[in-house]
């Protein structure tokens, strides 16, 4: 009988293969467990049993898994955070709340016939919802936040024309879907976001708007709203070809929008994302996919705008001064005189002269707080200055005789 030994090296190999065996076990477990922060949240559900039970059971679920997302944000963010930004929070937990739900379980359920109760044990993504709810990141600190107004226009699926806020005549209401995930992440960010809404429809009715908002428009609208920046874009959701054998719709978003600086005239490079949902129903598969696409665009352009708005602040460059009063005119030599002998003024340059207002574009090493109070503290001899507001890389100066 021949006896077929092992050959050399055989033993050795083995070995390694059952120890990869058993590394491959123990960290499989650790592969599947989602990145980030997580919290057993209990909370309870209602319902009322308006046709059959198991579809009460399954509002009663999803109304106790949205109050465990919200219990978990409460305990996430300071009460005058939660305050202060409850419009969008209220709308985020309410429309996203599945977003931070790892896992669930009904611990226990009552019908009565008339309201089908749950309590459910959940597994909420609460770093997901620090993240979301601008618990970290960079954001925009200080006293003047940049402001953001956003003129993105859009398109869902199925409709016959694209609708925008600042288009004439009686549009029909349709909801900004994009912009809304937009605003949420620029506000959470710390960007101070400007109200289309409080905006008279005759301040920007001369400018003969369309729904492309071209960068000289962008920078005119801007310094009317008071806006340091302007994020001008579009954005579309169509119906996609569904995959072979998909019984559910497919809907592609893509939002393509484009930062305007107001102050400098910059525009950044166009920021283009795209997003996909499947639904059965058209109207919801078109807002998940815009909405998607909108926040995604909006956390890919807060690093890039706050980089730029942080490296203006630090090493200075090109500020405006915006000068009010009764006859300028007189006063325009004394305070560009003024101006020369300031440390960290190297050049201006008058932009636009009035009657009563003039516009001066100044190169100063520095942010414009510190050229303000340069300024601040300057002695004129016919007048006074009175600085009414900074915003961004303007200030605004008011001129009195004395």
């Amino acid at each position: 009988m021949r006896i077929f030994k092992n050959p050399p090296g055989f033993l050795f190999l083995k070995i390694i293969f059952s120890v990869l065996i058993i590394a491959l076990f123990l960290v499989l477990p650790c592969l599947a467990e989602p990145a980030g922060e997580t919290d057993i949240v209990i909370a309870m559900g209602a319902s009322p049993v308006k046709t059959d039970a198991p579809s009460a059971r399954e509002a009663a679920v999803a109304q106790g898994l949205m109050m465990a997302v919200e219990k978990a944000a409460l305990q996430i963010l300071p009460v005058e955070r939660v305050t202060e930004k409850f419009d969008t929070l209220g709308v985020l937990l309410a429309d996203h709340h599945d977003e931070f739900i790892q896992d669930y379980k009904v611990l226990k359920e009552l019908n009565d016939g008339k309201t089908y109760r749950v309590l459910v044990q959940a597994t909420v993504l609460s770093g997901k919802l620090k993240q979301d709810l601008g618990g970290g990141g960079e954001t925009a600190q200080g006293d003047n936040p940049p402001a953001v107004l956003f003129m993105i226009a859009e398109q869902p699926a199925g409709a016959s024309s694209i609708h925008y806020w600042w288009q004439g005549g009686k549009p029909i209401f349709q909801p900004d879907i994009a912009t809304e995930a937009m605003k949420r992440v620029f506000a959470d960010s710390g960007f101070s976001v400007i109200n289309e809404k409080n905006i008279p429809a005759g301040q920007i009715e001369d400018l003969q708007l369309t729904g492309a908002v071209t960068d000289s428009q962008a920078i005119a609208i801007g310094k009317r709203v008071k806006a340091d920046l302007i994020m001008a874009g579009n954005a579309v959701a169509v119906e996609a070809p569904s995959r072979t054998g998909e019984t559910l719709l497919t809907f592609k978003g893509t939002v393509t929008v484009r930062p305007v600086f107001v102050g400098t005239g910059e525009a950044l490079p166009a920021i283009v994302n795209s997003q996909t949902a499947l639904h059965q129903d058209k109207t919801a598969g078109s807002r998940k996919a815009l909405s998607d696409a909108g926040k995604q665009a909006g956390l890919a352009a807060v690093p890039q705008i706050l980089a730029k708005w942080k490296a203006h602040g630090e090493t200075g460059g090109d500020i405006l001064i915006n000068l009010t009063g009764p006859d300028i005119l007189t006063h325009l030599a004394e305070f560009r005189t003024a101006l020369k002998h300031i440390k960290g003024v190297s050049s201006h340059q008058m932009l636009e002269i009035g009657a009563d207002k003039a516009m001066l574009k100044v190169t100063f090493e520095g942010t414009p707080q510190a050229l303000s109070d340069a300024l601040v503290l300057e002695s004129f001899d016919s007048f006074a200055i009175n600085v009414s507001e900074i915003t961004g890389n303007q200030i605004h100066i008011q001129l009195t005789a004395q």
